[in-house]
């Protein structure tokens, strides 16, 4: 009888802490509007099947930069908690658990072991983040030690008071060997900083990218030979440029490429560049890049490819022209790559000339970065989480690769490519300091926009590298 007693209140027990463990904002559902489920991952090696070699390679490159990171801070007990926001993905269409939720799995366990502590990573819809956000913030609750969101959610989120400004706080983290030169010139001084790029790589779809039309590039005999400029790292706008004349004989009336807009083309050769649009005037604030030769050659060139209409399509439909036979390339982001049709091969954006060394890949503002929510009230740990994060993002680089090849890519070398693709991305650095930095990159786009589209050209775009803020703007910023 004693011990039917003891196993009732045993299983009361059980189950009013279950209930407790589930208690979160939901409960106020009818003031937030209806809560979308999230998934949480936290490190659970009895629920992690066998996983594939190139998982387990990546982990031990990420477990060999893990090692080369030292803190003062003691983990010991601790839980923390990364929220990952999910805005835009890539549809795979998968029914199974995907390599990507496997390379999250592994980088809380990972992650979880170098501090010596336990790292929950939770998934949530960006609808729900937002509101919930807001409702930890007003209420003084702590939701989580790092966010990881789209880049342009930072000034939303900056000018509602839900971001912790950075710079002042965490200005050794941008001088990491590990983190990108963007990154380092983010804490270089300029204030307000509420965002770090590093290499999140949480989800590749805002990468853009270039896709090859195999069947028209086999039936014109040149497929190995583009191959082999990319692996070389010879792939440069010009060699690109060639095959017009190269497909003319197989396809006289194709397009060299498609894209639904011209602005997309100049942007991601732009991007693919290395250059930037905004850089650091003396006085520390924001300033037109002065990009000199380099630009003035590139607008050059995109004027005469824009002009000509044999070479490119721009319009809504460029997609259907790319399935079609009627384009050998097509540039679009990553996350078009499950819906496209047929046999293609994902290549980086070319170089813009010969004098750059590394392939870029241009980012959209739905790309990922690391930020600290102002309800944090144990900021001091942040710091070196999102080291470690940014630290073991190649298990999550290769998930996605996986996940691309099993459930997108016709051939493996869309896999090869799209590691590179994901590791070089380049970031506008004027996202991190919230929406009125945009200003300025915003116009020297317009600029750099209307220097190809127009008979501006390059002088109208130099006019600007003079023009900084006013007095009303410096204000902000104060």
């Amino acid at each position: 009888m004693l011990k039917r007693i003891v196993i009732l209140l045993l299983a009361m027990m059980l189950g009013i802490g279950s209930m407790t463990s589930c208690i979160k904002l939901d409960d106020r559902s009818e003031d937030y509007g209806e809560r979308e489920t999230v998934e949480t991952l936290a490190p659970s090696p009895e629920r992690v099947p066998e996983l594939p070699d190139p998982l387990n390679n990546a982990k031990a490159l990420a477990e060999k930069t893990l090692a080369g990171l030292t803190f003062d801070e003691d983990f010991k007990d601790l839980s923390l908690n990364v929220i990952i926001v999910e805005d835009t993905e890539i549809k795979l269409g998968a029914e199974i658990e995907t390599s990507y939720a496997k390379g999250l799995r592994m980088q809380s366990e990972i992650v979880s072991q170098k501090l010596g502590c336990t790292v929950f990573i939770r998934r949530m819809p960006y609808s729900t983040f937002l509101s919930d956000a807001q409702a930890y913030h007003d209420s003084g609750l702590f939701l989580a030690d790092v966010i990881c969101i789209p880049q342009k959610a930072l000034g939303y989120m900056k000018n509602r008071g839900l971001l912790m400004e950075l710079n002042s706080v965490y200005g050794d983290t941008f001088t990491e060997e590990y983190f990108d030169a963007d990154a380092k010139l983010q804490g270089s001084g300029m204030n307000r900083l509420y965002g770090i790029a590093g290499d999140a790589t949480v989800n590749p779809a805002a990468y853009t990218c270039l896709y090859l039309n195999k069947a028209m590039a086999d039936d014109a005999g040149i497929t190995e030979d583009i191959y082999g400029l990319v692996e070389s790292g010879n792939w440069t706008f010009d060699a690109m440029l060639e095959y017009k004349a190269k497909i003319s004989e197989k396809y006289p009336d194709a397009f060299l490429f498609s894209s639904k807009d011209s602005g997309d083309v100049i942007e991601a050769v732009f991007g693919a560049s290395g250059m930037k649009y905004m850089s650091t005037s003396p006085d520390g604030l924001p300033a037109v890049a002065n990009n000199g030769d380099r630009l003035a050659n590139l607008i050059a060139k995109l004027k005469t490819v824009l002009a000509d209409p044999t070479v490119g399509y721009c319009a809504e439909d460029a997609y259907d022209v790319f399935g079609q036979n009627r384009s050998l390339f097509y540039i679009d982001t990553l996350q078009a790559a499950p819906s496209i049709k047929g046999d293609y091969t994902v290549l980086p954006m070319p170089k813009a000339d010969s004098e750059q060394t590394e392939y870029y890949t241009p980012t959209s503002e739905e790309a990922y970065v690391y930020a600290v929510l102002s309800s944090n009230n144990r900021p001091e740990y942040a710091d070196t989480l999102i080291k470690a994060l940014n630290a073991s993002a190649p298990v999550l680089s290769e998930g996605w690769s996986r996940d691309l090849l099993d459930y997108a890519f016709s051939n493996e070398q869309s896999y090869i490519n799209v590691k590179s693709i994901c590791e070089n991305a380049s970031y506008d650095f004027a996202y991190m300091y919230g929406d009125v930095y945009m200003s300025v990159a915003d116009s020297t786009y317009n600029a750099l926009k209307n220097a190809v589209l127009t008979n501006a050209g390059y002088d109208y775009y130099a006019g600007l590298q003079t023009w900084k803020l006013n007095g009303d703007m410096n204000a902000l910023f104060s």
